[in-house]
């Protein structure tokens, strides 16, 4: 169907997320912990990053994510305060240094212990 800000969502999919609106968002590059950038998802759990062009970012890799999502967010979705999910994605250098990646929650009742879903993290380069 089509939510309230008029997108549409596969409801029947078991992969269909929910955006992470508000949450924040620290980037590493891995496996050196080395900082990319950090920042805010949008309303629509979207966060586009800027590398800059001179910087020693690797043709492929992985960035970690850590995401921390809003009092709001963990208290709809039964997360504890504390909660910061991490994630690692693989990236390919793009041209321009712009990605935009979007954060979705994936609820999962069946997940063993109090944490009842999962994040994760789409791309979008941006050419």
């Amino acid at each position: 169907g089509i939510n309230d800000d008029g997108i549409k969502r596969e409801d029947r999919s078991a992969e269909a997320g929910e955006p992470v609106p508000g949450a924040e968002i620290y980037i590493e590059q891995e496996p050196n912990g080395e900082p990319i950038a950090n920042g805010s998802t949008n309303e629509n759990g979207e966060i586009e990053i800027m590398v800059e062009k001179n910087s020693e970012l690797p043709a492929t890799g992985i960035f970690s994510f850590s995401i921390t999502p809003s009092k709001a967010f963990k208290s709809k979705n039964k997360l504890p305060d504390s909660y910061t999910g991490k994630i690692q994605v693989p990236f390919t250098r793009n041209k321009t240094g712009r990605y935009t990646f979007i954060i979705q929650w994936i609820p999962n009742a069946g997940t063993k212990g109090a944490i009842k879903g999962s994040f994760a993290v789409s791309g979008r380069n941006t050419v």
